[in-house]
């Protein structure tokens, strides 16, 4: 979540000199569609009704629409200097995630993928 507040808020606010994202996701529902698919075993048929109950739960008890958490709809007007981080073995946050949002992004910007997964070190020179 680090990794997408960070990008949304430089969004709102042009006054950052940069930022470094880690494992960004692109779309909270396309994400949630992914880890459902991978890590839980309900049928899909079942998921928009699902994601749709969590939706407005969370609507409700914080004033807040999932829908929102969506970065690759804002990225192409950010244009804060941006490094982009992934690891290639990640299936939590699977890289294309990170890729979408680079290729889109409009400000300078580099990219490293690392070898591991979602939660393994980065090396250091990172």
């Amino acid at each position: 979540m680090g990794a997408v507040t960070s990008l949304l808020f430089t969004y709102l606010n042009k006054d950052i000199d940069g930022i470094i994202l880690d494992s960004p996701f692109s779309d909270m529902k396309q994400l949630c569609k992914e880890l459902t698919q991978n890590f839980i075993s309900i049928p899909m048929f079942m998921f928009g009704f699902i994601y749709n109950m969590i939706k407005s739960n969370v609507k409700s008890e914080a004033n807040f629409c999932l829908d929102e958490l969506s970065p690759i709809k804002v990225v192409g007007d950010c244009l804060v200097p941006a490094l982009f981080i992934c690891a290639k073995d990640d299936k939590f946050i699977i890289p294309s995630h990170t890729d979408s949002l680079y290729d889109k992004y409009e400000g300078d910007k580099q990219k490293i993928v690392c070898e591991g997964d979602h939660n393994t070190n980065r090396p250091r020179f990172v």
